[in-house]
């Protein structure tokens, strides 16, 4: 399968979502329905780390207009998306889609070269977080 969700932590918290190989919108939509389901059954907040790998090929259609509509969709408990990604246009296009969606229901895109830094710097995210909201 071209998409596979992989649980990062052990309160499944933040997801993967590891992309390699053909995919088409109908997949990213069951991801999306997904991510929104386990939204609803998480007590606190939920971050997701998108994985495009080097093998993932993009469906046909407008990227921006899928995911934009896809980011209003999610819940408020939905948090951070870190972008996994060495690319310097998706790294724009990621800053194109946070300006364009950002605010309170969607807080923030991440950039990150590895799945390892993308974990670092959703959970320093997190610790930001608690810091603001516990003083």
């Amino acid at each position: 399968m071209p998409v596979n969700l992989i649980w990062a932590d052990e309160d499944a918290t933040i997801l993967t979502i590891d992309i390699d190989g053909a995919w088409e919108w109908e997949d990213f939509y069951h991801v999306v329905d997904y991510v929104q389901a386990r939204a609803e059954l998480v007590s606190g907040r939920l971050d997701m780390v998108v994985w495009r790998r080097s093998g993932a090929v993009m469906p046909h259609g407008t990227m921006a207009a899928h995911i934009i509509q896809a980011m209003r969709m999610m819940p408020d408990r939905f948090g951070v998306v870190a972008v996994v990604t060495t690319n310097t246009l998706v790294r724009g296009f990621a800053q194109l889609i946070e300006n364009t969606v950002g605010g309170n229901r969607f807080r923030r895109i991440i950039v990150a070269p590895t799945h390892a830094e993308a974990l670092s710097a959703i959970q320093r995210c997190r610790e930001e977080a608690q810091t603001l909201y516990s003083g």
